[in-house]
């Protein structure tokens, strides 16, 4: 299953509205995405257009699978409470029913309209817009005036190299689509699947001046590549690809983000294993940790945690709270219950979204240090890695070696 994002460039580079209201009812209709599509990719697309207000601004967010899709008799009741429909093609899929429910209500309490198009059994797509206030106009992530780039794409999947191709050509920069290795020493910069590596030899092929960029679905590291090869992991947003091609645009624009943020700190040394059943969760989780710079592996079970926690040594494990089969308080326990130091003193910090007196005791209880709530807060996460990581393990950008 692959995750695109096709974020438009052109985007105003400042926007005032509710961030988080925005994200939750984007992150509920990426979560039945995963929940009903088995394989074939989900696309997030996001993007705005002017309305007759000259400050105002339609904030245009869809989400898009190639899942099992929706009966059009159903859809009239899709967004009532407690609705979870074609129950039993859908067997197995835990939900209450109440996450579009939720997500309509928001979207109209931000004077925005929700809709959904869908061919049963071969996908569907949820859109929304929500009304936001323009701070600045000006594109977000522009490349024109650039003739020293020039950029080509090289996937499998022929909508992902169209959807990056077009999103490149948006940024002002000319991109072609290839078929293959041909020609490669004529681009600045080559973007092509990490799965293709094997399917040329940089040592034989004569290009001293192309950046070779090779995207992976998962975290990787660079030594598994061959010389002369960057690796980036997906999705790529135009904020990746802008700095990839040497934007100073793209490092203001990041810098502004880290101020806003606060994500000016960086780990050292660290390892951190993430666990969630929810693909779409992990895939968020390992991006935000991995810009830290720290290694991240991933675990979509709680037994699959527990087999990982005995091969490795981690520095911190986020364990979800809720899992099928073995929660993540039950995987906590039975890691606690291994004799050796490294199971006992290992931190252990729960991800959930019920974030309760008596959940936060039973947390504690069951051996859990700390926990997140969902969605994942860029400031709860330092806190976090401050607090549970070791003193000389992490530090602030431009600090030196003065650890905080």
């Amino acid at each position: 299953l692959d995750f695109i994002v096709d974020d438009d460039p052109g985007m105003p580079h400042e926007m005032i509205g509710d961030m988080t209201r925005v994200k939750q009812i984007a992150i509920n209709l990426l979560t039945n995405a995963v929940k009903f599509t088995r394989e074939g990719n989900i696309i997030f697309s996001i993007g705005a257009e002017p309305t007759s207000m000259p400050d105002r601004y339609k904030l245009k967010i869809s989400v898009r699978d190639t899942g099992i899709g929706i009966r059009k008799e159903d859809i009239p009741v899709l967004f009532e409470n407690f609705s979870q429909l074609d129950t039993r093609k859908n067997r197995g899929i835990e939900g209450t029913g109440l996450g579009l429910a939720i997500s309509k209500n928001l979207v109209e309490l931000m004077n925005g309209e929700i809709q959904v198009a869908s061919v049963y059994g071969e996908g569907s797509c949820f859109s929304f817009y929500v009304l936001q206030q323009v701070e600045n106009k000006s594109p977000s992530f522009m490349l024109a005036g650039r003739d020293d780039l020039r950029v080509a794409v090289w996937f499998s999947g022929t909508e992902k190299a169209h959807i990056l191709s077009q999103k490149i050509g948006k940024m002002g920069v000319s991109c072609a689509v290839l078929d293959g290795p041909a020609d490669l020493g004529k681009y600045s910069h080559v973007f092509f699947d990490f799965a293709k590596c094997a399917d040329f030899n940089l040592e034989k092929v004569q290009c001293p001046d192309t950046q070779f960029i090779a995207v992976s679905l998962r975290a990787l590291n660079e030594a598994e590549l061959p010389p002369g090869i960057k690796l980036v992991s997906t999705p790529l947003t135009c904020l990746t690809i802008a700095q990839l091609l040497g934007s100073s645009d793209a490092s203001a624009f990041s810098k502004g983000l880290t101020e806003l943020d606060g994500t000016s700190l960086k780990v050292h040394g660290v390892r951190f294993l993430v666990v969630d059943d929810n693909d779409i969760n992990l895939v968020i989780a390992e991006n935000v940790l991995t810009t830290y710079g720290a290694a991240v592996d991933t675990a979509s079970s709680g037994a699959e945690a527990i087999e990982l926690v005995q091969k490795n040594d981690y520095d911190i494990v986020f364990m979800d709270h809720m899992m099928p089969e073995m929660d993540g308080v039950d995987a906590t326990k039975i890691i606690r219950s291994r004799p050796g130091e490294k199971y006992q003193k290992m931190p252990i910090v729960a991800l959930t979204a019920n974030v309760v007196g008596d959940v936060r005791d039973l947390f504690l209880e069951s051996g859990m240090n700390d926990f997140l709530s969902k969605p994942l807060e860029i400031r709860e996460i330092e806190r976090i890695l401050r607090e549970w990581l070791p003193r000389g393990k992490w530090s602030m950008a431009g600090s030196g070696d003065d650890k905080k």
